[in-house]
């Protein structure tokens, strides 16, 4: 009996509640894309360009 329950709800969920979603956006939304281009400067870098090792000590 359970699992004949478990199939009902199971099946009237995919026919009126999960199975139909609208994958379409309302006709208020704009649906035109748009380049956007992001420009992040300069790499930062605290250090000197000719230094190849980094030393970071922790105190004694």
């Amino acid at each position: 009996m359970k699992i004949l329950t478990l199939i009902v709800l199971t099946a009237s969920l995919t026919v009126f509640g999960c199975g139909t979603r609208k994958t379409d956006p309302p006709p208020e939304v704009d649906t035109e894309v748009s380049d956007l281009e992001i420009d992040f400067g300069d790499e930062f870098l605290p250090f000197d360009e000719d230094v190849e090792t980094v030393e970071i000590g922790i105190g004694e």
